[in-house]
């Protein structure tokens, strides 16, 4: 009934191998079972308790250790696949297990639990259930992948699955926190009616953002909607949001909105609501209106404090008005109350940490204008918060806090520093410093060496070289974090004199460098050509006891090669195995790739084939025959794997799926195709067979069909049938991640979509059946064509990240024609290989 066990080649670990004992024990039980049950659902019956915890739990093992090997991180690839297709549970799947694997196990694996919830969704008789969205859907929830959440989602309607409103709050409050407000409200709007389950502190998030983002119509219906189901209301939400709506400076409207909360019985701070609504009021120039409203609030039982006083009366003051001014302030004396700065505190935290920084700034610069209390922390989170934002803000906090006599933390001036510079505000950086060490800030070494950072990190060397003097006119010795600082700045900004001279006072003032010191060095000379000095600078590292690392040999391995010093490098790597073997194996990949950018392709084979196989790996072997490839060294390649396949069987299949997976990063896939055809001529592979020439073709077939189809369209405006000729292009689902190639494929897509649009647009068709016959051509394309872009961006074998050339192509296609395909292909499984090429 069951496949021998196969052997692991290459399973990576001992604990891999253990896990896999524990699941073929677990399958024998099931198969002894399915004996007795006779022809009973074994899988559902017999997994339970333990017996299929365990299993869950060895599954989810399996994959994250595959997903490891070859020095990958945790993403899903063919890797994966082979060694799950080998366990031999495919036709034993079943939801349960599927949901149980994912969640808890793969929860915080998002790539590995799309993959393996794709993986299933291939299975022969597998069919996924409201359990098994769950457990995707939540581990996605806290991610960016909100196409793919989308898809999920939409599909989940489409079969009638229901989702948990306690799920549905999570993917809202992850939308909300990543800036995507209309999107969370567009997944709002379809489960409206739970948004009592869904909870107040989502529902308030979502209303907060969507008013701070400006799109106050949707924000009213969620308004309505809380108000509806009864859901209470947050200072902070429903604050941001009658704040905004103030700003229309319709009085009516916010009296109502008033109204309608008060009725709800929702525990909103009336002094922090008060100050909120007459700000906006007043910077809507409805400061009368703003007037009238503290009487109002005032009469609700939300009683004005000084704040919101004084708020208004700065707004007449701005406008010339002494006498309203006067009036208003009368008022503040008679009726006002001292503000409460703990309530504050916790709106401007709670608007920082919801992301609403733009309020939490406005709300900041009336405490700070009226010169009222605050805490240290709060003014640390707004000079940290908004420096992002508006750095001049920043600093105005920043200077409010020091008049007070008090300082920002260590990590505020990291952040301040960090968004000075990134704004180009280096010289409110130098002054943001002067000021602090005026005040006696820095009074360590520990605090000079911060001073010293910032300023390097800022590009101002120089003055970062002053602090080392005046540390030591102040009684301090720079230590070698002082020094390394100032060395790094000047390596960056090739300022290689300076830093020889520093590297002499360094020494002469009794400090020495430590690891870090000679790496800077070693790292500059070998990239500017002056690999002997580098060399002289790691042997005299030896000399003072310093142990280099992988750093070390790296920068200077990769400055020899590049001088063509090849006999000074293998020496160099021989010291490297005799110091450490790990050490050793974690430079081989780089060493490899640097002798084959020199063109040193045979001195990069011989090196490998003379190491032992506890060193050399897949992946430095891989790199080399993807070079090899890439010059039509064929010859020497295959010759090469045959070494391979002598020495160790298990790495040769370890390298054949890590040149399938290479192609994503191929710069053109067409040579390391054509290798892979090879590869299956001489050893026979059936993992290739049927799999690589077609690929091939279908590029090639592909890229002369939109060439021609663009050129036509731009150059022969008169021939409608050039839009229809882009229906033509069809194929058989293929998988091949895009190279330059490929892209140049979306390129003359994305183009041949735009001509022919316009084409439809400024042309005249002298009837509506030839207008319909160039319509359907086009869209008949963009449906051929978004297939073909579900394939190679969504497939589960190798997901690829937003902002890759393919991903910008295919969600340009959504955007613009709401092409859902290449989303819900991730579910449907139609398109993978799997069943193909394993």
């Amino acid at each position: 009934m069951w496949p021998n066990e196969p052997q692991f080649m290459g399973a990576g670990t001992d604990k891999c191998e253990r896990v896999c004992s524990i699941l073929y024990s677990l399958r024998s039980l099931t198969a002894a079972s399915a004996q007795n049950l006779e022809g009973t659902e074994t899988s559902v019956i017999v997994m339970k308790g333990s017996a299929a915890f365990e299993l869950a739990t060895g599954l989810s093992r399996v994959v994250i250790s595959a997903s490891k090997r070859n020095g990958m991180r945790c993403s899903w690839g063919p890797q994966v696949e082979e060694m799950l297709h080998r366990l031999g549970w495919r036709q034993h799947l079943t939801p349960s297990l599927v949901s149980n694997v994912i969640d808890p196990f793969l929860l915080t694996h998002h790539s590995l639990a799309l993959g393996f919830f794709n993986w299933a969704s291939q299975q022969p008789g597998f069919t996924h259930t409201p359990s098994t969205f769950h457990s995707i859907l939540k581990s996605l929830s806290h991610t960016h992948h909100f196409c793919v959440i989308h898809s999920l989602l939409k599909q989940a309607k489409a079969l009638n699955f229901p989702i948990h409103p306690s799920l549905l709050s999570s993917i809202i409050a992850s939308y909300v926190s990543r800036n995507n407000a209309r999107e969370a409200f567009s997944l709002f709007k379809g489960v409206g009616p739970l948004c009592a389950e869904i909870g107040g502190p989502t529902c308030n998030s979502l209303l907060a953002a969507l008013a701070s983002d400006g799109y106050l119509d949707g924000a009213w219906k969620v308004f309505d909607e809380m108000t509806k189901r009864g859901v209470p209301f947050s200072t902070l939400g429903f604050g941001v949001f009658v704040w905004r709506v103030c700003g229309e400076g319709d009085l009516d409207k916010v009296l109502s909105l008033l109204g309608e909360v008060r009725e709800c019985g929702s525990e909103i701070n009336g002094s922090v609501m008060a100050v909120l609504i007459v700000h906006g009021l007043c910077r809507a120039s409805k400061v009368s209106e703003a007037l009238l409203m503290l009487d109002e609030l005032r009469s609700m039982g939300w009683k004005p404090d000084f704040m919101a006083y004084w708020v208004v009366a700065a707004a007449f003051r701005s406008m010339g008005n002494v006498a309203d001014e006067v009036k208003v302030l009368k008022k503040k004396r008679k009726l006002g109350v001292a503000p409460r700065s703990s309530d504050y505190r916790d709106m401007i935290l709670g608007l920082v940490s919801e992301r609403r920084i733009c309020e939490a700034k406005e709300l900041g610069e009336v405490i700070v204008g009226g010169n009222f209390s605050v805490e240290d922390d709060v003014l640390n989170a707004l000079i940290g918060s908004v420096s992002s934002v508006d750095p001049g803000a920043a600093i105005v906090f920043f200077n409010f806090m020091v008049k007070k006599e008090r300082f920002p933390t260590i990590l505020t001036l990291s952040n301040l520093s960090k968004n000075l510079c990134r704004h180009g505000k280096v010289d409110e950086l130098v002054e943001v410093l002067h000021v602090l060490n005026s005040q006696n800030y820095f009074k360590d070494v520990e605090g000079y060496n911060v001073m010293v950072s910032l300023l390097c990190k800022a590009g101002r060397v120089k003055e970062g070289y002053s602090v080392l003097h005046e540390m030591k006119k102040r009684g301090f010795s720079p230590n070698v974090s002082s020094y390394n600082y100032v060395m790094e700045a000047c390596c960056k900004e090739d300022l290689l004199r300076p830093a020889k001279k520093l590297w002499d006072e360094m020494f002469s003032s009794g400090c020495c460098g430590n690891l870090k010191t000679y790496n800077i060095l070693i790292r500059k000379f070998s990239e500017v050509g002056q690999a002997e000095e580098a060399k002289m600078l790691f042997y005299h590292m030896l000399d003072k006891g310093v142990t280099p690392d992988v750093a070390s040999y790296t920068f200077l391995l990769q400055g020899l090669c590049q001088e063509d010093r090849l006999e000074a490098a293998f020496e160099l790597y021989n010291k490297s195995v005799k110091q450490d073997i790990i050490l050793a194996k974690d430079i081989l990949s780089s060493f490899i790739s640097s002798l084959c950018r020199k063109g040193q392709l045979m001195a990069a084979s011989k090196l490998l084939c003379s190491l032992n196989l506890d060193i050399g790996h897949a992946e430095s072997h891989i790199i080399l025959l993807k070079c090899l490839a890439d010059a039509q060294e064929i010859p020497i390649a295959i010759e090469h794997l045959k070494w391979v396949q002598e020495k160790s069987p298990s790495m040769l299949q370890d390298i054949c799926t890590g040149l399938l997976a290479s192609l994503s990063s191929a710069t053109c896939p067409e040579p390391i195709l054509l290798f892979l055809q090879r590869i299956q001529d001489v050893f026979n592979f059936p993992y290739f067979e049927g799999y690589v020439q077609p690929q091939i073709m279908i590029i090639r077939n592909m890229m002369k069909t939109l060439h021609d189809s663009a050129w036509s369209m731009e150059h022969d405006p008169g021939n409608i049938n050039a839009p229809n000729e882009l229906g033509s292009i069809h194929g058989p689902p293929i998988f091949l991640p895009p190279g330059n190639e490929i892209v140049e494929i979306y390129k003359i897509a994305r183009k041949s979509h735009e001509l022919a649009l316009r084409f439809c647009i400024t042309s005249k068709p002298k009837s509506e059946a030839s207008e319909a016959h160039r319509s359907s051509g086009i869209f008949k394309y963009i449906d051929q064509h978004g297939n073909l872009m579900n394939q190679l961006t969504m497939t589960p074998m190798v997901p690829f990240k937003q902002g890759h050339a393919a991903y910008a192509c295919a969600e340009w296609l959504w955007m613009h024609f709401e092409f859902e395909g290449f989303f819900l292909c991730v579910l449907t499984g139609k398109l993978s290989p799997s069943e193909s090429v394993v």
